[in-house]
């Protein structure tokens, strides 16, 4: 890279990393899911949003993407973004994924920068009604995971429920690994009839924690193990937990019936495919 190119790239990164002193106004439901991505992403902040970039695996769009947070925006801050995120990463794919709360007027000539993707994330709250948990049982149990063994359990269950494979070479483990030695973060087992079926996490972001990794092991899906889970950690944590979940989602439509569930924002996917 010759000289002035990478002294104007190392420039750019200082001067935008500056961001940071002008953060966007911090939103929670933001700040929950930040509290999981920090660990895998550099999270930039400007006036307009925040950067998301993973440089282990710089073309997953879960870890990098751009966030508008701004009230608005148009085509040409869009195309300012995008070479913003290029500047900042060293992503060499035309596609650049950014994430747009509902709450943000997009002008009508977005459609010449973007394409709308399918797929949305929804930001709740939600307090679990112990009204409508299963009754705890002598054959139900919840354990924290405090051993490297008890994570690797975690880890298989998660992994079973997302149909993850070669589970233990993925990127992802050696960081979950890592966030479980962490006192803010909380990671659970439940156990029915001694056999682990379902996890889960909690993570701290201020005085508040955000639930995530939810899953329940393939052939023991929709059998009510999350409910019990949900009532398991709710005892322990009593209060509101935040949580991102997607728009299609069949836990979301049951968290929706329940009374003290919140929708706080809806990001839809837009994929930015300019050279």
């Amino acid at each position: 890279m010759p000289i002035s190119m990478a002294f104007a790239k190392v420039f750019m990164k200082h001067y935008l990393s500056r961001g940071t002193q002008l953060m966007t106004q911090s939103y929670d439901w933001q700040d929950a899911e930040d509290s999981f991505l920090k660990s895998f992403c550099s999270i930039t902040r400007f006036p307009w949003g925040s950067i998301y970039l993973w440089k282990n695996e710089p073309l997953w769009p879960k870890f990098n993407f751009a966030r508008i947070s701004a009230d608005q925006t148009n085509a040409t801050e869009i195309e300012k973004i995008a070479n913003t995120f290029r500047n900042l990463s060293d992503y060499t794919a035309k596609e650049i994924w950014f994430r747009i709360p509902r709450s943000v007027t997009l002008e009508s000539d977005w459609t010449t920068v973007l394409k709308k993707d399918s797929d949305a994330i929804v930001s709740i709250t939600y307090k679990n009604d112990l009204r409508e948990m299963p009754p705890k049982t002598n054959q139900t149990l919840l354990v924290r995971c405090t051993t490297e063994s008890q994570m690797r359990t975690w880890w298989e269950i998660n992994s079973s429920g997302r149909s993850r494979t070669h589970i233990f070479g993925n990127s992802i483990w050696p960081i979950i690994l890592e966030k479980s030695k962490n006192e803010e973060n909380f990671f659970y087992l439940l156990k029915h009839n001694n056999l682990n079926v379902t996890c889960g996490a909690l993570s701290k972001f201020g005085q508040n924690l955000n639930s995530w990794g939810l899953a329940t092991m393939s052939g023991y899906q929709k059998m009510g193990y999350s409910k019990m889970y949900l009532s398991e950690v709710s005892a322990l944590h009593p209060g509101v937990f935040y949580s991102q979940i997607d728009e299609d989602s069949p836990r979301l439509s049951s968290l929706k019936l329940r009374p003290g569930t919140e929708i706080l924002e809806i990001e839809d996917y837009y994929v930015y495919a300019h050279n």
